[in-house]
């Protein structure tokens, strides 16, 4: 089973016997937090534009190290055993000496859709996390982004066990990866469009 990416015509893999279906509008898997996970089949998402990756994801347990977007010393989000949300950015190279981003806790509830989306803007620094289109966490850091390395972004999950840890376990949905940083209205309107599929 494959997803695509519309912008490059890369073809993402599903790994380790996901599960995949291409209804509603929009291609979902359903991973076991264990070792499944889709593959982008690309490392070219660490652009000195920025990064957005927002996607609608279904917690499926909860105390665990969840995944939902990882490419290694570039960015990740995940939904930490504190039941946060988390991302963490870096140039490619090494993480930023900054701290994580986190979230408060149980902004996620299981067996529940919800929206999520985590931006980074190279030019100052800026990363905020969003739930169902709404900033719930922003600051601005240093030594972020601009960078590549040889890692594949993974959705869900990791690519290779030197390229981070940790597996989302539940489902995760209409997964939408961007160059740039985009805005809060733009977030949004990514919301508004998807939501109800």
């Amino acid at each position: 089973d494959t997803c695509k990416d519309t912008a490059r015509g890369t073809i993402g893999t599903l790994q380790n016997a996901t599960t995949f279906d291409s209804a509603n509008g929009g291609c979902w898997g359903s991973l076991d937090g264990t070792d499944e996970f889709i593959n982008t089949n690309s490392s070219d998402y660490t652009t000195a534009n920025g990064f957005t990756g927002m996607a609608w994801v279904n917690l499926g347990v909860e105390d665990i190290l969840n995944s939902i977007w990882w490419n290694e010393t570039f960015y990740m989000l995940c939904y930490d055993p504190s039941n946060q949300l988390r991302t963490r950015s870096g140039d490619g190279s090494n993480w930023s000496t900054s701290t994580d981003l986190i979230s408060s806790a149980d902004l996620l509830t299981v067996d529940q859709w919800a929206f999520v989306a985590s931006t980074i803007n190279t030019s100052d620094g800026s990363r905020k996390i969003f739930v169902d289109g709404a900033s719930v966490a922003s600051d601005t850091g240093t030594g972020m982004g601009g960078g590549t390395n040889s890692c594949n972004m993974g959705i869900g999950g990791v690519v290779s066990g030197a390229c981070g840890s940790g597996y989302w376990r539940g489902k995760i949905a209409h997964a939408l990866l961007y160059e740039r940083a985009l805005s809060a209205a733009e977030v949004m309107d990514n919301f508004q469009k998807t939501r109800g599929r």
